[in-house]
C-alpha cells in the first residue's frame, strides 16, 4: 500500500525540523519506506511575485514593452536584502502599472512561450534594451490550470491574491509543500494515514507529538432528537456499529484547506460532505460513510447478511446481486451499503440533502475481501478494511467527522451517538523482558531507552509481572499493553522486541560476518533435470519463453481436451480479467499466441517453455503437472521444421540419458495436431506427448500463416528415468565393412518401422543410417526411394566379401517381404 504524504499537514501534528531529504532517509530506516520526494513548487523556484510599477514603450520594437517592477526583497539581489526595482522587457498583451506579475529571475527555468524544453533565464539585452529576468505566462510556468489564459500573450495577473513583491510564487499559491509516496506494509494499516505517520516520526525522531483528540460536539440545549435506532444482527462480521444524526447540514464545495489537503494525497473534492468522510479517512486511517437521512426507510439501519437474490444499485452507479454470506448495511425495507465497501446510490447523499447520519463502524477483514472480490467491487474504503482495523478506532473518527460537519457544513447534532457493540474491549497486554530484548537484537540497548520507545509508539509498559517461563525467571519482566490502533499486527514479545530494535535503527546494529558453515538444502531432482534441459535446449539455439498459468476461455478451449466444461479445467471464480479465467491444461496455445506475434519479426525460429499445467482432483488443491513444450517454424513448406524439433527432442533425451524413446504414428490425433503429420511419443510402452505439424485450422486461429511444428511432453513421466550415466562401447578390434543400399517403397513407410525390421536381421547387420529420400514422377505415384549406409562387423574377425553377400540377401528380402521394396540397382 502507498500513501501520499504532505509535509506541511504531517508537522501540524508532529513537531518536526527535519529537512524533507533528512526526513525521508530516517524515516525509511526505521519505519516506513519512502519510495519517491515530490517538491511540489520544484518548478517554480526563483519565479518570484513582481508588482508593475511603470509600462513604458520599447525604443526599437513597437510590440515590446519595457516594465519597472518592483521585485522587493530578494535574496538573489547583488545588493542582498531590500527593496529592489528592474526593468524588464515584456511582450505581454495585458500590462498595467500596479499590476502583480509573476517573476522569473536570473536562475529560474521556464518554457519559452509554453513550448519545448525548459530554458535557464538570464539577464539579457532584449533589442538593445538590458533585461533583468521575465515576465512570465502561465504556460510558461506550468499554471494553465489555475490561470486560464484568454489571449496568447496575456500574462499571468495575480492582482486577486494578497503577496508582496517579492514572495516567492509557490508560497503565494501554497505550492511550497513536499509530497512524500510512502509504503506501507500490509500488516500496518494504522501507519495508512496522517496520525499513524505522525506516530511514526515522533517516535523515530524524537520529535514532539501536536495532535489533539477531536471532540464531539453537543447537541442544543432543548433540541428535539431524531429517531434512529442500529440493531446488530451479524456480530461476528461487524463487532462495533457507531452512528450519529446531524440537521441543518449545507452541502456545497468545501473550503480552500479542505481541497488542498485532498488534492496533496491524491484525492479529488466532490463536496463538503463527501470530502469530510475522505479527509477523516485520510487523517484517522476510519474508513465512513453518509446516508441522506430522510432515505432510511423506518429510521433504522440493520447490519445483517443479504439475502441470495438481493440486489442494490452502488454509489458507482452499477446494481449488483448479493448473495448470503455478504453483509450489508440496511434500512428496514432494503439493502442501502456494502458493507465496508459501498454505499448505496439510492440512500446516499446529495445537494439537496439537510439531514445525514454519519456511520463509523468496524467489519471483519475476510468478510470484506470476500465480498469486495466477489462484486468486483473495491474502493479506498474495502482496501483499508481487507487490511484489519481495531473497534476502538470508530469513536474518534465519528467525533472528528462531526466536528468537521460542524465548522464546515453548519451542522448540528440531531442524535443521541449510538454505539453497537458485539463485547467489550479488551486490550491485548503481553510480557516483555528488556534483558532477553537486548541480547535478541545483539545491542545493549538501555531499559529507559526501551521503554521510551515503547511509550512513544503508544505502547504502555508496567512494572514488574511474573515471567511465562520458569527458567527465564533471572530475567525482569514487564507487562506491555498493546494500544488499540496495532491490536491487528501485534502478536507477542517478539513483535514488541522488532518495534523496539526498528526505531533504535537498523542501522544501528552492528554488522557481524556469519561464521561456520552455510546449511545447504537437498537439491530438488526434477528441478535439476529441469535446469539441465534448459541449459541445453538455450545453448542449442532456442528461445526461452515465460508464459501465463492463466488463460482466457478461448486459449483454454484450444488446448488438447480443451472442453472447459469438463471437470479438469479449472475456472478461477473472481478472474481479475477475462485473459486470465482459466488454469492452463497445456502450453501449446500459450505458445502458439507466442509464435503469432514473433512471426513477422523473424521468418524461422524455435523457442520452448518448461511450466506446469493444472488439473482439477476430488477434494484438493490442482494437481499440478510439469510440461515440456518445444515449437520450430520455418519458411520451408517441406516440414524442416518438424524435423528439427525431433531432432531436438532425440538429442534433449539422449543428453538426459533416456533411451528407448520411439515415434508411432496416430492417425486419430485431432484438435492442435495435423492428423497425418504427428506422432505420439512412446516411452517404455507409455504416451508421454506428441510430436508433428500444427493443424493449419488451428494456425489460422491463432493468425499464424507459416507451417509450425511442435512437441509437448509430460515431464513427471519422464525424469525418473533420467540418468547422468554414461556407456562406454570399445572401438571395434576388426574393421567393418560399408554397402549402401538404395529402395523405392511406398511414400507412407515409416523409417522407424524399416529401421526395426532391419535390426534383428543378423548379428553381423551393425547400423543402417539414412542418407537420401528422392521423390519423382517416374518412380511410380505415392512412391519414394530411401538410401541407406549399412555396416557389417564381427567382434572375433574380419568379415569375408561372401558373408557380407549373404546378410545383404536376407536384407533385401525383408525389405521386399515387409515393405514391398523394389531394390534399385
Amino acid at each position: 500500500m502507498n500513501l501520499l504524504v504532505s509535509y506541511k499537514w504531517l508537522k501540524e501534528y508532529v513537531k518536526l525540523k527535519q529537512t524533507p531529504q533528512e526526513f525521508a532517509a530516517r524515516l525509511s530506516l526505521s519505519g516506513p519506506s519512502v519510495e519517491r520526494i515530490y517538491p511540489q513548487g520544484a518548478s517554480l523556484e526563483k519565479v518570484v511575485v513582481g508588482k508593475i510599477l511603470k509600462v513604458k514603450p520599447h525604443p526599437n520594437a513597437d510590440k515590446l514593452r519595457v516594465v519597472e517592477v518592483e521585485l522587493g526583497p530578494v535574496k538573489a539581489s547583488p545588493t542582498g536584502q531590500g527593496s529592489m526595482t528592474k526593468d524588464i522587457v515584456c511582450g505581454g498583451s495585458n500590462l498595467e502599472e500596479g499590476m502583480l506579475v509573476a517573476v522569473a529571475l536570473p536562475g529560474a527555468w521556464v518554457k519559452w512561450h509554453g513550448e519545448g524544453e525548459p530554458v535557464e533565464i538570464k539577464e539579457a539585452a532584449l533589442r538593445g534594451v538590458a533585461s533583468y529576468g521575465m515576465i512570465c505566462g502561465a504556460d510558461e510556468i506550468g499554471l494553465v490550470d489555475m490561470f486560464p489564459k484568454q489571449g496568447e500573450k496575456e500574462i499571468v495577473d495575480l492582482s486577486s491574491l494578497k503577496a508582496s513583491p517579492g514572495t516567492p510564487l509557490a508560497e503565494v499559491l501554497k505550492m511550497d509543500d513536499v509530497v512524500f509516496d510512502v509504503e506501507v506494509t500490509s500488516n500496518r494499516p494504522d501507519a495508512y494515514c496522517m496520525l499513524g505517520m505522525a506516530l511514526e516520526s515522533s517516535a523515530i525522531l524524537k520529535a514532539p507529538l501536536a495532535w489533539k483528540a477531536p471532540k464531539m460536539p453537543k447537541a442544543k440545549a432543548g433540541a428535539k432528537m431524531l429517531p434512529l435506532s442500529v440493531e446488530l444482527k451479524a456480530k461476528m462480521l461487524c463487532p462495533r456499529y457507531q452512528a450519529l444524526v446531524m440537521r441543518n447540514v449545507k452541502v456545497g464545495p468545501s473550503p480552500a484547506w479542505l481541497k488542498e489537503r485532498l488534492a496533496s494525497a491524491g484525492v479529488r473534492s466532490i463536496n463538503n460532505l463527501v470530502d469530510i468522510t475522505n479527509y477523516v479517512r485520510l487523517e484517522l486511517g476510519q474508513p465512513m460513510h453518509v446516508f441522506d437521512y430522510e432515505k432510511l426507510s423506518g429510521g433504522k439501519i440493520v447490519v445483517r447478511e443479504a439475502a441470495t437474490g438481493e440486489k442494490m444499485k452502488a454509489l458507482d452507479g452499477v446494481e449488483y446481486g448479493l448473495r448470503s454470506g455478504q453483509l450489508v448495511i440496511a434500512d428496514a425495507a432494503r439493502p442501502v451499503a456494502v458493507a465496508g465497501v459501498m454505499g448505496g446510490d439510492e440512500s446516499g447523499a446529495t445537494e439537496k440533502t439537510t439531514t445525514v447520519v454519519f456511520e463509523s463502524a468496524a467489519f471483519d477483514p475476510v468478510s470484506v475481501r470476500r465480498t469486495a472480490r466477489a462484486l468486483n467491487l473495491h474502493s479506498d474504503s474495502s482496501k483499508l478494511y481487507e487490511k484489519g482495523l481495531s473497534t476502538e478506532l470508530t469513536a474518534m473518527a465519528l467525533a472528528r467527522a462531526a466536528e468537521l460537519a460542524a465548522e464546515i457544513c453548519g451542522a448540528e447534532v440531531a442524535s443521541k451517538g449510538i454505539d453497537a457493540r458485539a463485547s467489550a474491549y479488551k486490550p491485548l497486554v503481553f510480557p516483555f523482558r528488556p534483558a532477553a530484548a537486548a541480547k535478541l537484537i545483539g545491542v545493549d540497548i538501555p531499559a529507559k531507552e526501551m521503554k521510551r520507545i515503547l511509550a512513544a509508539l503508544g505502547f504502555k509498559a508496567t512494572s514488574k509481572m511474573p515471567s511465562p517461563r520458569k527458567r527465564e525467571s533471572m530475567y525482569e519482566t514487564w507487562r506491555v499493553t498493546v494500544p488499540f490502533w496495532r491490536d491487528h499486527d501485534i502478536e507477542g514479545e517478539r513483535d514488541l522486541v522488532e518495534e523496539v530494535a526498528r526505531v533504535h535503527g537498523y542501522d544501528s546494529l552492528p554488522s557481524v560476518v556469519p561464521e561456520g558453515r552455510l546449511p545447504l538444502a537437498a537439491p530438488e531432482l526434477s528441478l535439476a533435470w529441469e535446469d539441465r534441459m534448459k541449459r541445453h535446449l538455450k545453448d542449442w539455439g532456442l528461445t526461452e519463453i515465460m508464459t501465463y498459468s492463466f488463460v482466457s476461455r478461448a486459449l483454454a478451449e484450444s488446448a488438447p481436451h480443451g472442453d472447459v466444461g469438463q471437470r479438469r479445467t479449472l475456472r478461477v471464480s473472481n478472474p481479475l480479467t477475462e485473459e486470465f479465467e482459466f488454469m492452463r491444461t497445456a502450453l501449446a496455445p500459450s505458445a502458439l499466441k507466442v509464435v503469432a506475434e514473433n512471426q513477422e519479426e523473424a521468418v524461422e525460429g524455435a523457442l520452448f517453455e518448461i511450466a506446469n499445467v493444472y488439473e482439477t482432483r476430488e477434494a484438493d488443491l490442482p494437481k499440478e503437472r510439469p510440461h515440456l513444450l518445444i515449437a520450430c517454424w520455418d519458411r520451408d513448406a517441406a516440414g524442416a521444421a518438424v524435423l528439427r524439433a525431433k531432432g531436438l527432442i532425440e538429442r534433449l533425451f539422449e543428453e538426459i540419458g533416456i533411451r528407448g524413446l520411439k515415434f508411432e504414428r496416430n492417425p486419430k490425433t485431432a484438435g492442435v495436431w495435423h492428423p497425418g503429420r504427428t506422432a505420439e511419443l512412446n516411452l517404455g510402452g507409455i504416451v508421454i506427448g506428441h510430436l508433428g505439424e500444427v493443424h493449419p485450422d488451428f494456425c489460422a486461429k491463432f493468425g499464424i500463416e507459416r507451417r509450425v511444428a511442435m512437441t509437448e511432453i509430460e515431464l513427471d513421466r519422464v525424469l525418473d528415468l533420467a540418468s547422468t550415466a554414461k556407456f562406454y562401447r570399445p572401438i571395434p578390434e576388426f574393421p567393418r565393412v560399408k554397402r549402401d543400399l538404395a529402395f523405392v517403397v511406398d511414400r507412407r513407410a515409416e523409417h522407424a518401422a524399416i529401421i526395426e525390421k532391419l535390426r534383428n536381421t543378423d548379428p553381423m547387420l551393425k547400423s543402417a543410417e539414412l542418407f537420401d529420400i528422392y521423390e519423382v514422377k517416374t518412380l511410380g505415384r505415392d512412391k519414394k526411394s530411401l538410401a541407406y549406409h549399412l555396416e557389417f562387423g564381427a567382434d572375433d574377425r574380419t568379415l569375408k566379401a561372401e558373408e557380407v553377400d549373404r546378410v545383404m540377401e536376407q536384407v533385401r528380402a525383408r525389405l521386399k517381404e515387409g515393405f514391398g521394396a523394389e531394390i534399385r540397382s
